[in-house]
């Protein structure tokens, strides 16, 4: 959100039924977009797409100066870091990062701009575990990046599962030395004591 009623957000898919999104995970393929919303305008042109060919864009957050806008590609393993024009809110490429895990929700530490989030370490296990309904277990994972001047300058596992814990974590964040973590389909949460984070 950059104001009331002006948001960055992502279409992670194009369809909506079952079997054509399957097929679009099969296939991988590049219907995603990142689009902005400002509800300041009539309804016909309140939501405009600025980038599209992305792959599985879901999590998606605002650095707390905003100036840059962070996209996770799921499927891809990438975090999409994006320079915003403060003017007209388009999106310029400032960096792509493999980042070697599922990464999901993108969560903001407000203090410093360190993203915290939820992460599905093994792809296919995520995509079985929805096909089979998020029933069983999959593993999970919680990464924090340190980001200076929009740029990834380190990256920290924080948590990692197989899955018997907490199952496909999709979310994090950090309040004071407790991080929370938070799942795709299970109610329960997971509040863990952070040590040391260096």
């Amino acid at each position: 959100m950059v104001a009331k009623d002006k948001f960055f957000i992502t279409k992670f898919w194009r369809y909506r039924d079952v079997a054509r999104t399957r097929l679009e995970v099969r296939l991988m393929s590049d219907f995603g977009e990142v689009m902005f919303y400002d509800g300041t305008k009539p309804p016909a042109e309140a939501a405009k797409t600025l980038i599209k060919g992305l792959i599985m864009p879901n999590g998606i957050n605002i650095s707390p100066d905003k100036r840059y806008v962070y996209v996770a590609e799921v499927a891809t393993f990438k975090l999409r870091i994006y320079k915003r024009n403060e003017i007209d809110n388009s999106l310029i490429e400032h960096e792509v990062v493999d980042t070697g895990t599922g990464i999901d929700n993108i969560e903001i530490d407000p203090q410093n701009g360190d993203l915290w989030i939820g992460c599905h370490p093994i792809g296919h296990l995520i995509w079985e575990y929805i096909a089979r309904g998020a029933t069983g277990i999959s593993p999970s994972q919680v990464v924090r990046i340190r980001v200076n001047d929009g740029s990834v300058v380190d990256m920290i596992e924080v948590y990692i599962n197989n899955g018997e814990q907490l199952s496909a974590t999709t979310s994090a964040t950090k309040f004071g030395n407790v991080m929370t973590a938070g799942a795709l389909a299970e109610k329960a949460i997971l509040e863990c004591e952070i040590v040391s984070m260096d």
